[in-house]
Order: structure tokens, then sequence, then C-alpha cells
């Protein structure tokens, strides 16, 4: 996956020839190699350039050298001088195939055909001399790469110096300092259960019957009255008989005939023994009548 650039990608469009005008200078830079020590000077003298413009370094940036290398030695074993890469697009393109981020990227690449002792200074100076290289050279830029390789077959010595701008690291959040634990609550003290008096039952008392005495019933007295001339008669007790003078006499009174309340009493004897039996009847009425009432004082009480 090719990550989008996110700045203008500046890209050196010219191709810097430089002519040798000295015959050629034998030196330890062996044919079909990397030159770590004019890998060094080229990075030394873009820095020195940039101080001289008020800019400040730039770090070697390890990834970057690798990348520069690899574009020096495929432009020497195929023959190209050129930013497009034949069949695989730019530099930028492999830069993001292979994750490195950065906001914006640049190219300068060079070749030399002077003695090894002189080829790399001629090169910054072809650099600083190119309106467009050296805008790349002076770019706000943070990292470098350089990579310096030497054709054996045909002598020519192929630069290639990488400038990038890295992504903004992520912030890291501060460490979350770790919550107080709170110590353990030491648990209540459980009071012991507390034995509730049992009540002991109360028995109900159960009622005596209170005999209350029960007055002695009299028998009342039954008095008969005898009627010579007509046979006996059975006087009720509750009878009261009354005088024969306190009778109202009706109009037509028959002989021989006493009316006592509602009991007609007859009597055949003449005279002054007639009235014998009238007393006896009087006396056996007060003795009931008496008798009624003790019976009825006792009920009252």
């Amino acid at each position: 996956m090719y990550r989008q650039l996110r700045h203008a990608v500046i890209l050196a469009t010219c191709a810097l020839f430089l002519a040798a005008s000295a015959p050629a200078y034998a030196a330890d830079w062996a044919g079909d190699t990397f030159s770590p020590a004019d890998e060094g000077q080229l990075l030394s003298l873009t820095n020195s350039d940039r101080a001289g413009g008020g800019l400040p370094a730039l770090k070697l940036d390890g990834y970057l050298a690798r990348s520069a290398r690899a574009r020096s030695a495929d432009m020497a074993a195929r023959d190209y001088f050129s930013h497009d890469i034949p069949g695989g697009g730019k530099v930028f393109d492999a830069w993001n195939a292979d994750g490195y981020c950065y906001k914006v990227g640049g190219e300068n690449i060079g070749l030399s055909t002077y003695g090894d002792d002189v080829a790399t200074t001629r090169i910054e100076a072809g650099f600083m001399n190119s309106p467009t290289h050296r805008d790349i050279i002076m770019g706000d830029w943070t990292n470098i790469g350089v990579g310096a390789y030497k054709d054996e077959a045909t002598g020519k010595k192929l630069y290639t110096v990488l400038f990038s701008v890295l992504c903004s690291p992520k912030p890291t959040a501060p460490p979350v300092a770790p919550k107080p634990t709170a110590p353990p609550v030491a648990p209540k003290p459980t009071a012991p259960p507390v034995p509730k008096p049992t009540v002991p039952p109360v028995p109900k008392s159960t009622p005596v019957p209170t005999l209350r005495p029960t007055a002695a019933t009299t028998p009342s007295p039954v008095i008969v009255a005898d009627d010579l001339s007509s046979g006996a008669s059975m006087m009720p007790a509750a009878s009261v008989l009354t005088s024969p003078s306190a009778r109202p006499r009706s109009a037509v009174t028959p002989p021989n005939v006493s009316t006592v309340g509602p009991i007609g009493i007859e009597n055949d004897s003449r005279g002054p023994g007639a009235a014998l039996p009238v007393a006896m009847l009087l006396l056996g009425g007060f003795a009931a009548a008496l008798v009624l009432a003790i019976h009825a004082r006792r009920k009252t009480i």
C-alpha cells in the first residue's frame, strides 16, 4: 500500500553531468563498490552549505542511506540516469511500500567522471550552482541519506542524496496514576442474639357458677267449702270472698243464694246457723291472700 504524500515532493529534474577536466587519478575507490568516505564527505559539504544559509544541519537517517545506495547501484547496473525508475515509479513509491513514515521528501542525483580525489567536491559544487538542486539542499528538511557508487566498466561515479521530514510522533499519553485503593473496611461487630424472655402462659380462670338460694315454694292452701244442699264445690285458691253485706243486691235475688266473687254458693240453711260456713270461707280467703302476698314479696327480694 502506497502512502500518499502530505506535501509536495520536490524532485531535481536536472541531471548533473561533470566532465573530467584532468587526467584520471587512481584512488582507493574500487569499481562496483560504495565509498563510505565519499558519502560522509558529501554529507559534511551539504550541512556546511546549509549552515552558510542559516539552516540547521540534517540528521543522517539509516533508512534514507540504504535507499540512496540502492538508487545509485541500480542506475549503474541498468545504465540509466533519471528520477524515474524503469518499471518502478519513483523512489517515494518504494518508501511508501516499505512503510517509511514521512511528510515530504526530496532527491538529488549526480554523475561524475572526475577523478576519485575530486569527484565528490565537484558534485556538491555542481548541485549548489544549479538553482533546482540548490533549492532542494536548502529546503526545510530534517533527515538526509547519501549513496555513492562507482561503476567499474564505465568509471562513472553515481551519487544519490535523499531528504525527508519525518511524521510527527504520536503523543504518548501520560501514565494514568492508579486510583488509590481504599483500605478494607473492618466488618461491623455482630451483636450476639439476645433471647427474648418467654412469658409463661397464664391459665385462664374458669368462673365458678354462684348458686343463688332458691326460695322454697309454699304450696297454696286449697279451701274446700261444703254445700249440703247442692253438693261440694272446689274453690280456687286465688278467689277472694266478700261478705254478703258488701255485695250489691240485684233487683231480684233468688232466695237462699249468696253471690261471692265469681262463684255462687248455694246454701239451704236458714237462720243464724247459716253464717258459719261463710265465716270459714272468709277466713280461708284471707289466709290464701296472705300466703300469696308473702310469696310475691319473696320473689321481689
